[in-house]
């Protein structure tokens, strides 16, 4: 990837929570980049079935 390029128009975000797993009750940490000047999340458990928590 070329410094400086950008490759799309599209304000993308990009992101992860570190750790990847959270025990009940504790707070999510969460890394974010993007060009979008705002963007909200959704935290989802993923099991058996989706849960918004």
């Amino acid at each position: 990837m070329t410094k400086g390029v950008i490759y799309t128009g599209w304000p993308l975000v990009e992101g992860y929570c570190w750790p990847q797993s959270y025990l009940p009750g504790e707070a999510v940490q969460l890394r974010c980049s993007s060009r979008a000047e705002r963007f909200s999340v959704v935290v989802t458990r993923i099991g058996s079935e989706r849960i918004r928590v």
